[in-house]
């Protein structure tokens, strides 16, 4: 099982060939930068559900893009969804619903509906952490 420095160290690498991946077909730098943010933040995402330097930042990062949704890009549907899966997490217990594929497919879903195909990447991000954590559940 992996600690933080290697979910940040797997969430980067994966980062970075989501990146340079989605460059490659879209030729455009903007959409990959999200692309790989996105692959980042859900490599540590299933660890939000204990007190950890992952739960931290994360917060941190979700807390600045509620505000940068609602005010600057007046988006408050995403807001609202960024807000919420703050909170999921923290409702189960570690290693449980929120290391379930089930739970990775209802994100991934999220993703897709509200950012297209930039969603997959919620899958690249959250396969990395349970590969690295070696803990798969169906629910």
């Amino acid at each position: 099982m992996a600690d933080f420095d290697g979910h940040i160290t797997g969430g980067i690498v994966t980062s970075v060939i989501s990146t340079g991946g989605m460059f490659y077909y879209t030729h455009d730098f903007l959409t990959s930068i999200y692309a790989g943010l996105i692959t980042l933040v859900f490599s540590l995402y299933p660890d939000m559900d204990i007190h950890s330097k992952s739960n931290r930042y994360l917060s941190l990062i979700s807390l600045i893009a509620v505000i940068i949704l609602h005010y600057y890009f007046k988006l408050d549907s995403v807001a609202w969804i960024v807000a919420i899966l703050t909170i999921i997490p923290s409702i189960f217990k570690h290693r449980g619903f929120a290391h379930s594929l089930i739970f990775m497919g209802i994100l991934t879903s999220l993703g897709i509906y509200y950012v297209g195909n930039l969603g997959y990447f919620v899958t690249a991000g959250f396969l990395t952490h349970l590969t690295l954590d070696k803990h798969f559940s169906l629910i």
